[in-house]
């Protein structure tokens, strides 16, 4: 969480690095949360992820209907895998 306090909202270079960082940490809680089963270390990788990704996006001067169609995409991506990954396990 402070992390992601500590850069603020930065319209530099250094803002987008550190939200990259943030995207790999949060990758990594994520990453930690499933190999080890803890379902609340998980949520907080996923939340910490889109939060970071919002940050990116913000730093990359990405307007805010941008932003939602971005995160809209990437949720019916996410929905596609879903189903996808559904049909998998009961084969």
């Amino acid at each position: 969480m402070w992390f992601g306090v500590w850069g603020g909202l930065v319209d530099t270079l250094g803002g987008v690095v550190h939200s990259v960082a943030w995207m790999a940490l949060s990758v990594a809680a994520l990453a930690l949360g499933r190999s080890d089963r803890h379902s609340a270390v998980t949520a907080v990788g996923v939340i910490s992820l889109l939060a970071a990704g919002a940050f990116l996006l913000f730093n990359l001067g990405v307007g805010l209907l941008t932003s939602a169609a971005v995160f809209g995409g990437c949720a019916f991506v996410a929905l596609g895998v879903a189903f996808v990954m559904r049909r998998a396990v009961r084969s």
